[in-house]
């Protein structure tokens, strides 16, 4: 898979990832719904993010680096 496709995938992966937690805390923190089921998947979730968010990050890290040395 070429660079490219990766980062398409990562960036859809990544705004599910991010849906998913904004809901599940909703749930967990407004008392609607705070099964363990909820907590763990926001929990697992977490972790996917963290990990989707790294990838992100390396896969732009072109792009960062020429916006940080900007003149």
């Amino acid at each position: 898979m070429d660079k490219a496709k990766l980062f398409k995938m990562v960036n859809v992966v990544l705004l599910l990832s991010a849906a998913v937690q904004m809901v599940t805390s909703i749930l967990i923190f407004s008392g609607m719904l705070r099964s363990e089921a909820v907590v763990e998947l926001h929990e697992y979730n977490g972790i996917v993010f963290i990990v989707l968010v790294l990838m992100h990050v390396y896969l732009n890290w072109g792009w960062i680096k020429s916006q940080l040395l900007k003149r």
